[in-house]
């Protein structure tokens, strides 16, 4: 589905916000997200691809990573807990 921003979207919606299982995707910056959903916001287990080439795996809370795996594109990982800032 295209939304107003003509980003890509292709998963559940509920009471016209995104929840469950969907795939989200950027036409401004080529970035992706594919995963859990909930009020519009990623949440529970997703991954995604930044424009610069890393990529998290993990769980997000409201929107905001909050554990998994981040590799960055020089090369450098970390694994762990991420802190909202």
């Amino acid at each position: 589905m295209m939304l107003p921003n003509n980003d890509n979207f292709d998963g559940e919606f509920i009471k016209g916000k995104r929840a469950g299982q969907g795939k989200y995707y950027s036409q401004n910056d080529n970035s992706s997200y594919e995963g859990h959903w909930e009020e519009d916001e990623k949440s529970g287990f997703g991954e995604y691809r930044f424009p610069d080439g890393s990529f998290f795996s993990g769980t997000w809370e409201k929107g905001w990573i909050k554990f998994g795996t981040m590799k960055w594109s020089n090369g450098a990982e970390y694994h762990g807990e991420f802190l909202k800032n």
